[in-house]
């Protein structure tokens, strides 16, 4: 962990059930109505945990080509990043990446 705080295995799980009903309108980087409580609630756990770090990564569907999905994606995760700084949490325990249709999440 090079020193930075370890997050419980039960915080974990629960930062990657929250994850999958973080929601965005098709083909677009700004969060379907009703994100903000699911993001809320990984704020609480990273305000928990206050020195670690979070890594947020973006992917989109196939719809589109592969230039426009690896931005797309790279918006993405920078929206929910953002999100997380307007709450409170610095930004220097966040890091925002996109996944283009190259590393699909599923």
């Amino acid at each position: 962990n090079d020193g930075c705080e370890i997050i419980s295995y039960q915080a974990k799980l629960g930062m990657e059930a929250l994850s999958k009903n973080i929601l965005f309108n098709t083909g677009k980087s700004d969060l379907k109505s009703g994100t903000g409580e699911t993001l809320d609630a990984m704020v609480a756990i990273m305000k928990e945990y206050d020195k670690a770090e979070f890594d947020i990564n973006g992917y989109t569907d196939s719809t589109g080509s592969k230039a426009l999905n690896l931005r797309l994606s790279k918006q993405r995760a920078e929206a929910v990043r953002d999100y997380f700084i307007a709450q409170g949490i610095d930004a220097s325990r966040l890091t925002a990446q996109g996944f283009g249709e190259e590393n699909p999440i599923d």
